[in-house]
């Protein structure tokens, strides 16, 4: 029992070896493809320019002259191609403020010619988020004076207040999570496999050692 659990401490810690190179080749790419690349930098409460989406793949945007709270953790995902709708709101006139929630790390908000575009971060932890900044948006509307609305985060940290969901699910997310799982332990179970029949075949060899002697 002692050599099959030192055998899979052995395995595991040579699967952690790899992962920290795949780790560090996947920072080196990184570092090569950004080269030649122009990264705008941010001056307050954003977590840096982030790299666009789709079509936009890479330019970067930063928010850092523009947004008034929140913060931009990733690229919002707009239409490859202007539909006119923005442009549909101004002419309107009466569009207050437009708000979004399909960017799961972001809840900024930016005032943008004449109207507040306000996103909101990922609330369930089924795939990828913000941590323990998951959450939900309180808009309260005037009924006297509707325009001027009031709005705010309201995190889980601040609502639940206890440990954030089991492993990494409060990041990378339950699926993402549990696929890790059912990967690690098929390797486990091809591990053990292969060590069960390393130590037969051991038993084996010395046993026809010992009949001819």
């Amino acid at each position: 029992m002692r050599k099959f659990l030192s055998v899979l401490l052995a395995m595991a810690m040579v699967l952690s070896l790899t992962v920290t190179s795949f780790a560090a080749d996947t920072a080196a790419d990184a570092k090569a493809e950004m080269a030649g690349k122009t990264v705008i930098l941010h001056t307050n409460d954003v977590h840096g320019a982030v790299e666009g989406y789709g079509c936009r793949k890479g330019t970067y945007y930063s928010a850092a002259s523009v947004i008034e709270a929140g913060t931009l953790g990733e690229a919002p995902c707009p239409p490859d191609q202007n539909g006119g709708e923005f442009d549909a709101w101004k002419q309107g006139g009466d569009i207050v403020a437009g708000f979004f929630g399909h960017d799961h790390v972001n809840d900024f908000i930016i005032p943008y010619e004449g109207i507040d575009l306000v996103n909101t971060n990922g609330t369930g932890f089924y795939i990828y988020g913000a941590g323990e900044l998951h959450g939900a948006r309180l808009v309260t509307l005037h009924e006297a004076d509707p325009t001027a609305y009031e709005t705010q985060m309201l995190y889980y940290k601040d609502l639940i207040g206890t440990k954030l969901p089991f492993g990494f699910a409060g990041t990378w997310g339950a699926y993402v999570q549990g696929i890790v799982l059912l990967a690690v332990g098929a390797l486990v179970l091809v591990g053990a496999g292969v060590t069960v029949l390393v130590v037969r075949l051991v038993k084996k060899s010395r046993n026809k050692r010992k009949a001819t002697q």
